[in-house]
C-alpha cells in the first residue's frame, strides 16, 4: 500500500470519522469496562495518541475518551450496564453542555440506546455506533 492509499484508508478525526472507525470493528465484551478497553484499543490503532481516557468534565462527570484538540468525546455503554435510553441521554446532555465537547459518539451494546439518540444535543453532533459482536 502506497502513502496515498494509506491516507485514503484513514478516517479523519471527526465524529463521523471516529464513528466509522469504531463501526468497522467487531467487539467481544462482558462488561462496560471490557467494552471501554476494546474501544480504547480501536481508537489508539486508528488515531494514535489523539485520545485521552477517563477525562473529567467538571460537574458533567468523566467521559470515557476525549480528543482534546478536536473536542470529540466518546462514551461506551455495554448492553446490560448501559442504563436506560433516558439515563444515557441525560449523561450525554451533560457532556454536550461542556465547552470542551464539540461532538459526541456513543458506542453501545444495545441498539435501543443508539436508536434513542437525537442527531444533536445542545447544538453538538451526536452519532451512535452499535458495538457489533457479542457479550461473552
Amino acid at each position: 500500500m502506497n502513502a496515498s492509499e494509506r491516507m485514503s484508508a484513514c478516517e479523519p478525526l471527526t465524529a463521523s470519522g471516529v464513528a466509522a472507525a469504531l463501526a468497522a470493528r467487531r467487539y467481544s465484551f462482558v462488561s462496560a469496562r471490557s467494552l471501554q478497553r476494546a474501544v480504547g484499543s480501536v481508537l489508539e490503532s486508528a488515531f494514535p495518541g489523539a485520545f485521552r481516557a477517563e477525562v473529567k468534565l467538571g460537574d458533567a462527570g468523566r467521559i470515557d475518551f476525549l480528543a482534546v484538540r478536536e473536542g470529540v468525546g466518546i462514551e461506551a455503554k455495554a448492553y446490560r450496564t448501559g442504563g436506560t435510553p433516558s439515563d444515557v441521554l441525560q449523561q450525554l446532555l451533560g457532556y454536550a453542555l461542556h465547552p470542551e465537547i464539540c461532538s459526541l459518539v456513543l458506542v453501545a451494546g444495545s441498539p435501543a440506546l443508539v436508536s434513542a439518540l437525537p442527531d444533536r444535543l445542545h447544538g453538538k453532533t451526536v452519532i451512535g455506533v452499535i458495538a457489533q459482536g457479542s457479550l461473552v
